[in-house]
């Protein structure tokens, strides 16, 4: 009775009983976790050879609905076939756990309620996913170390092994522009798409080209001193595509060792240790060649690339 089903000012814990093949069982949780579902029983059935995976999850209410699209998004990631059973009540939760569970099998423990990363979040996929994220530019001021919007990054980080960011309309504007290049370019024919970036291979210890594989189609490049190789070109033969595609580079470039800081204080180091491991920054490119070839404005690139870092 302690586990399951108590009411109180902070809400109510609910236990969720999962039921699939041992090998998709990682692939199943997942949504669950993200969700802030915690794991406290984990053992296979006999004779099926089934996992069956006791969670128990600490929300504001007995919310039904949430747990039926994690399971929409659970099944949806699973292979064609593999089937994902659920319990459908508390009650079921807990016969079920009592047939296939031994007394010392449950994990038992008080999860703090006011600690964030325990609230429940929408499930993987939701349009509310992210509400809550912190902006990229308020964590990029904030001090390694701080409360806030650098808190919050590496909270999400150390829980999640990943922290969504949101991105003002100038800093997302980067990114449908090399969107929209992109789907211009990859809609030339196989044969230009090849004499310009070559057929996908390892080149100087980095793996760079175009392919059309069995499961996608991809145009990897790398970074040089002020562009990028190879260079797509666009259909009216000008570099837009490669010039976004460079600015892209350096800009994430940029935000990654922004944000290295906070994640070496919160590993107990100085803020700039792991920044000494890291190769040289991309360069920008030179004053030298034609802008229009290029695609671009000198000085618009020079000031939105020094905006970025």
């Amino acid at each position: 009775q302690r586990l399951i089903a108590r009411r109180g000012q902070e809400g109510v814990y609910m236990l969720l009983l999962l039921r699939v093949r041992l090998e998709h069982a990682p692939t199943a949780l997942a949504p669950f976790e993200c969700a802030g579902f915690c794991l406290v029983g984990l053992r296979t059935a006999v004779p099926t050879g089934d996992a069956l995976i006791a969670l128990r999850w600490h929300a504001e209410a007995n919310n039904t609905d949430v747990i039926a699209q994690l399971c929409e998004a659970a099944r949806a990631q699973l292979p064609a076939g593999v089937a994902l059973s659920i319990t459908a009540s508390q009650e079921d939760a807990l016969e079920q756990m009592r047939a296939h569970f031994g007394p010392r099998e449950v994990v038992q423990w008080a999860a703090d309620p006011a600690d964030p990363s325990r609230r429940a979040e929408p499930p993987l996929g939701d349009a509310l996913q992210h509400a809550g994220a912190p902006w990229l530019e308020e964590v990029l001021r904030a001090a390694p170390g701080s409360s806030g919007a650098g808190a919050a990054f590496v909270r999400r980080l150390r829980r999640d092994g990943y922290a969504p960011l949101l991105l003002t309309a100038s800093q997302a504007a980067l990114w449908r522009e090399v969107e929209g290049s992109a789907a211009t370019w990859f809609a030339q024919s196989t044969e230009a798409k090849l004499e310009q970036a070559g057929a996908y291979a390892h080149i100087d210890r980095k793996f760079t080209g175009y392919r059309d594989g069995k499961y996608r189609e991809q145009l990897e490049v790398r970074a040089t001193p002020g562009a990028v190789h190879p260079a797509p070109v666009d259909a009216d033969g000008r570099l837009r595509f490669s010039a976004a595609l460079s600015l892209l580079v350096r800009t994430l470039d940029g935000v990654a060792r922004g944000l290295l800081p906070h994640v070496a204080a919160e590993l107990g180091c100085e803020p700039r240790f792991l920044a000494g491991l890291c190769d040289a920054a991309p360069s920008a490119p030179s004053d030298n060649g034609s802008s229009e070839d290029r695609g671009e404005d000198g000085g618009e690139d020079g000031g939105e690339d020094g905006g970025e870092d």
